[in-house]
């Protein structure tokens, strides 16, 4: 099951909030092996945090904008459809 788990692919939908009118975005790969690590590009300048609301799971991570986002293999472990926020201000 976990070597068809790591096969299965992970999309993400992006929603961005971001508060007092300041530009910033990040850049979601459009698939992702679950399971596997990966990175999201950021731009802007401030801090944040990124939420990511998937299935059987939901994470908070502190971020810097302008600065990618990491996430090991094994951060998400479920094949599926993410949300992933990013809220700044």
């Amino acid at each position: 099951m976990k070597g068809a788990l790591t096969s299965l692919a992970a999309s993400f939908v992006m929603l961005s909030a971001s508060a007092f009118c300041q530009t910033s975005s990040m850049t979601l790969p459009s698939v992702v092996a679950a399971g596997s690590a990966f990175s999201i590009p950021t731009s802007g300048s401030g801090d944040g945090f990124l939420y990511i609301i998937g299935p059987s799971q939901a994470i908070k991570q502190p971020v810097h904008l302008g600065d990618p986002i990491s996430f090991a293999a094994g951060d998400l472990h479920s094949a599926g459809t993410y949300l992933a926020i990013l809220v700044t201000g």
